[in-house]
């Protein structure tokens, strides 16, 4: 159903917009080198936009991270731990990971809305801040329902039903 359209397709669908976007971002940067040092014209609004495309593509790129496995994971302590213990621990550290996720979506949307009200736009290329900053409260909130459907597989797995 819907919940395996999200766990399996939208994370390869914002891998695959973040992979695009870095190749764009490779030919922008020799462009613009190029255009500054040979042409001696360079073009002001590509710094602007690699700074919006990195902000995209780490928080955009986060779920399908936590998907394959991808993230930094310090077990140094818990891996000696019975399997029982370690899964409760994870489990309390995925319940705790969605608390903040939720907490950073919901303060990242707030962000968004205030430059819109506001009419916050950049100094280079005068684009609305607001739609810049909708970056941040989409990539939390994609990495917050992967985290909550890995956090419902942890919790199958520490309450197992016993037949």
């Amino acid at each position: 159903g819907s919940c395996l359209w999200v766990t399996r397709v939208l994370p390869m669908v914002t891998a695959t917009i973040c992979g695009v976007l870095v190749l764009f971002l490779a030919l922008f940067i020799i462009v613009t080198v190029v255009m500054r040092y040979a042409f001696d014209a360079p073009l002001d609004f590509v710094e602007e936009y690699t700074c919006y495309a990195f902000v995209l593509i780490v928080s955009w790129g986060l779920n399908y991270g936590l998907k394959t496995g991808a993230h930094v994971n310090v077990d140094l302590v818990i891996r000696w731990l019975p399997p029982k213990v370690r899964a409760g621990i994870e489990l309390v550290n995925h319940i705790l990971g969605v608390a903040c996720l939720m907490l950073l979506t919901y303060l990242t949307w707030g962000m968004c809305i205030a430059a819109f009200e506001l009419q916050i736009h950049s100094k280079v290329t005068q684009v609305s801040l607001g739609f810049v900053y909708l970056i941040l409260p989409i990539g939390f909130g994609l990495f917050t329902v992967e985290l909550i459907v890995e956090t419902v597989r942890k919790v199958q797995t520490v309450i197992k039903p016993r037949s």
